[in-house]
C-alpha cells in the first residue's frame, strides 16, 4: 500500500522537487502551500498540470504554517481522503540575512512562526492521526547552520538550532509511540532561497555602521558565485526519498546532504552530539532506577 505523504512548503526549491519525486516514485503526495490562488498560484498551477500529465497521485493543498485555522483545515482535507498521513515533512521556511541589529524585532518573530512554531503546529495537527496507528514520520528539513552558523544569518541560524533540537527531543518521545521525528540538515543549494531573503529593515541603524553597512550584501554576492558550483538541488529530494526507504529502526537521526567540505564537518558534530547525548541519557536513566 502506498504512502500518504503530506509536504510543506511545496511553491519551489527542496519541497516542490521532493513532491514530484516522490509522486513519480509512486506515493501519494499532498502538496502544500499558501496564497494558492494569488502569490503562488503559478508554483501551484504548475504542480497539478504536472500531476495530470503524469498520471501522478499529487495533490496541492492550501497550507498556511502560520495560521492554525488553515492547518486543521488542510489535515482534515487530507485525512477525509487519505484516512491516514504516513509521512510529514517539515519544509516551509524562510530566511532573513544582514546585521543582527538591523531587523526589527517582529521579523525576527515572522520567521520564528514559519521555521519553528509552524513545524511545531503542523505537528501537533498530525500526531493525533499518528498516535492513533501507532506508526509515522515526521522529517524536519533544518540546515547545516544548526551545527556551523555564518554570520548577517543569526535570527535564521537559531530558527534552525531549534527545529533541530526540538526535533531531537521529540524523537526520544515519540519512540514510546513508535513514532519518528528525524531531521535532514541540507547544505547550500541553488534553490532560488538566497534571492528571496528579506534583507535589514531598520535604515536608520544600518546607516550607522557607515562603510560597513554593505558588507552583508557584498558577501551574499561572493557567495551567490559559489552556488552553481554546488551540486544539484534533487539531490536533497533523493536523501529525502532514501530516508522514507530505510527500514524503521536503521534510520539516523540526522541525515547531512551537502557537498564537502561541510558534509564530513556537520557529520563530525553530529557524531559528537550523538554520543554525549547517549551519555547523558545513561546517566539520567541511572539515576530513576
Amino acid at each position: 500500500m502506498s504512502k500518504t505523504i503530506l509536504i510543506t512548503g511545496c511553491s519551489s526549491g527542496f519541497g516542490k522537487n521532493t513532491a514530484l519525486l516522490l509522486a513519480r516514485s509512486g506515493y501519494t503526495v499532498y502538496a502544500t502551500l499558501r496564497d494558492a490562488n494569488g502569490k503562488n498560484h503559478e508554483a501551484a498551477s504548475e504542480l497539478l498540470s504536472i500531476a495530470a500529465q503524469e498520471s501522478l497521485e499529487l495533490d496541492v493543498v492550501e497550507l498556511d504554517v502560520t495560521n492554525e485555522r488553515s492547518i486543521k483545515k488542510a489535515i482534515d482535507y487530507i485525512i477525509n481522503l487519505s484516512s491516514s498521513i504516513d509521512v510529514l515533512i517539515n519544509n516551509a521556511g524562510y530566511g532573513i540575512y544582514g546585521w543582527s541589529e538591523g531587523f526589527e524585532t517582529s521579523t525576527v518573530r515572522h520567521l520564528f512562526d514559519v521555521n519553528f512554531f509552524g513545524a511545531l503546529d503542523v505537528n501537533n495537527a498530525v500526531l493525533p492521526h499518528m498516535r492513533k496507528r501507532a506508526d509515522g514520520l515526521i522529517i524536519h528539513i533544518s540546515s547545516i547552520l544548526a551545527r556551523l552558523p555564518v554570520g548577517f544569518m543569526s535570527a535564521y541560524n537559531a530558527s534552525k538550532f531549534a527545529i533541530d533540537g526540538y526535533a531531537e527531543s521529540l524523537n526520544m518521545e515519540l519512540a514510546e509511540l513508535g513514532l519518528q521525528s528525524l531531521i535532514v540538515q541540507p547544505g547550500f543549494f541553488g534553490t532560488g532561497f538566497a534571492q528571496n531573503m528579506t534583507y535589514n529593515d531598520k535604515p536608520d541603524t544600518i546607516a550607522a555602521y557607515g562603510v560597513l553597512a554593505t558588507k552583508p550584501q557584498q558577501m551574499l554576492e561572493g557567495f551567490a558565485k559559489i552556488l552553481p558550483m554546488m551540486p544539484p538541488s534533487t539531490l536533497v529530494a533523493e536523501g529525502i526519498k532514501a530516508l522514507i526507504e530505510t527500514p524503521k529502526m536503521q534510520r539516523p537521526l540526522r541525515t547531512v546532504i551537502s557537498a564537502e567540505p561541510h558534509k564530513h564537518l556537520v557529520e563530525r558534530l553530529n557524531d559528537a552530539g550523538n554520543q554525549a547525548t547517549k551519555e547523558l541519557n545513561e546517566i539520567m536513566m541511572a539515576y530513576q532506577q
